[in-house]
């Protein structure tokens, strides 16, 4: 991830607890039909086949804040749907969906036209130390229409294209603004340390909306981590 960027007045920064990125696999062209003109789908080889990812990140946010005002925080369920892009020689994520635990969605959404909603998102973790034992992600709205449960213990091997860097720590993301130019900003963390999960159940609805998978197909793989910091460069940028 790099060194980290200093910190400004309208940065923000977050602990996410019970952290999970959920991945599902589709065609590359099945990706590119979903995507904003100047992104195109970055393309993973798994399993000896060329796909593109789309990922399922939940987390509970911990005292959220902007850096010029420490004192105000949020804590709140989250879940980014995201798909791993490219454009020109940069790479990172499209953000299809957000949706916040919390009726602070509007500030994002009204301040920098960024796609987000306000609908329930519960996530509960157990764990062992920093070994996983068990964790839930309840989000029933019509937007999300998400559920996953994920299992720590031994599972299936995790393909590798989960654990590249443009997976598990991507840094850039995009997202198509309501007057459909493209927005980005970017992200810092420390080096994740997530670990395989074992997916007994995952869903998202948002992926069956944009025609990304099907209704009932199952993830790649699952990588959860107990904690960690995040910052996020706002205000993000046009173009």
């Amino acid at each position: 991830m790099g060194e980290r960027p200093s910190g400004r007045p309208w940065h923000a920064n977050t602990q996410l607890d019970h952290f999970c990125i959920v991945t599902w696999a589709m065609q590359p062209e099945r990706l590119a039909q979903a995507l904003p003109a100047g992104l195109e789908p970055q393309v993973f080889e798994v399993e000896g086949r060329e796909c593109s990812l789309a990922s399922a990140v939940a987390f509970e946010d911990r005292d959220f804040h902007f850096k010029g005002c420490p004192l105000a925080q949020i804590s709140c369920g989250q879940i980014n749907y995201r798909a791993y892009v490219r454009r020109g020689e940069k790479t990172g994520v499209y953000f299809l969906r957000t949706v916040l635990g919390s009726r602070w969605a509007i500030v994002p959404r009204r301040l920098w036209s960024m796609p987000w909603v306000h609908e329930s998102v519960g996530v509960r973790g157990r764990w062992e130390g920093s070994e996983l034992s068990s964790l839930q992600v309840e989000a029933p709205g019509a937007v999300a229409r998400t559920a996953i449960r994920l299992e720590g213990g031994d599972g299936p091997e995790v393909p590798a294209a989960l654990l590249s860097a443009q997976v598990a720590d991507p840094a850039l993301g995009w997202f198509t603004r309501f007057d459909g130019r493209l927005g980005r900003y970017s992200v810092w963390h420390p080096p994740l340390e997530a670990q395989p999960a074992r997916i007994v159940t995952a869903s998202a609805g948002p992926f069956e909306e944009a025609g990304l998978v099907d209704p009932g197909q199952a993830p790649l793989g699952a990588l959860a981590q107990r904690s960690v910091e995040f910052d996020v460069h706002l205000p993000p940028r046009t173009g």
